[in-house]
């Protein structure tokens, strides 16, 4: 259940990187959003269950590589070479 939210807040993410470059930090604000939503979808449902901690734990380690990738991408997208 905690991966749900996070599908769309990647394409949400996505799109808007793509769309508008200088709201690339809006869609970030975007992830973290979803990134709360799943947290109170964890609480909630899963919190009896050791196998969805674990997997709470890589969406936590695959936000923060995902939200590193995006600012890089953003800093190498507005930067002047």
């Amino acid at each position: 259940m905690p991966y749900m939210p996070n599908l769309f807040a990647i394409s949400v993410t996505v799109y808007f990187s793509f769309r508008y470059n200088s709201m690339a930090y809006l869609s970030l604000s975007f992830r973290c959003l979803f990134f709360l939503v799943s947290v109170l979808l964890f609480i909630y449902n899963s919190w009896y269950s050791f196998a969805n901690v674990f997997l709470w734990l890589l969406n936590i380690l695959q936000w923060i590589t995902m939200s590193f990738l995006y600012i890089t991408a953003f800093y190498f997208t507005t930067s002047q070479f």
